[in-house]
């Protein structure tokens, strides 16, 4: 099991109460907490590279349709796909809010094309803009961990 600071959690090998066991023991820890429907899940099955006769392996370390196979069963080899699988699920998430903010938000700027006006209040306006600001905030503070580095 590997866990990332930024809120994503990476099982090998875990049957699923297993793996359920482990997402309420790190919810005592939350800072915050996403809603249910921006929780992403993303299962992928492992197997282990064949060797040859000699020993050697035959495949390298790889992830192709869902699948990762591991040339090795090294943990510092799974911790580095573990990284990029988090990454990517973390990634995942600050799209998704990005177009769900997007989506509510689109009709606003063809109604002011057509009409040279908005159909809200000037409150409903700025709590829009609030609303924007929040998620913009959000996506520059947590992509962070797109850059961060193990050493």
């Amino acid at each position: 099991v590997f866990f990332f600071e930024y809120g994503c959690l990476v099982f090998w090998g875990l049957d699923p109460e297993e793996e359920l066991y482990f997402m309420r023991f790190v919810q005592e820890f939350e800072e915050e907490s996403i809603r249910t429907e921006e929780q992403e899940r993303d299962d992928m099955t492992f197997f282990y590279a064949p060797r040859s006769p000699q020993g050697d392996v035959t495949s390298p370390t790889r992830l192709y349709n869902d699948q990762v196979c591991l040339s090795s069963n090294s943990a510092l080899e799974k911790m580095s796909i573990s990284f990029a699988l988090a990454q990517s699920t973390k990634l995942m998430v600050l799209e998704t809010r990005v177009d769900t903010t997007f989506a509510a938000n689109r009709s606003y700027p063809q109604e002011l094309a057509e009409t040279g006006h908005i159909s809200l209040s000037q409150t409903d306006v700025a709590r829009l803009i609030g609303q924007l600001f929040i998620v913009k905030s959000s996506v520059n503070l947590e992509s962070d961990m797109l850059d961060s580095k193990f050493t």
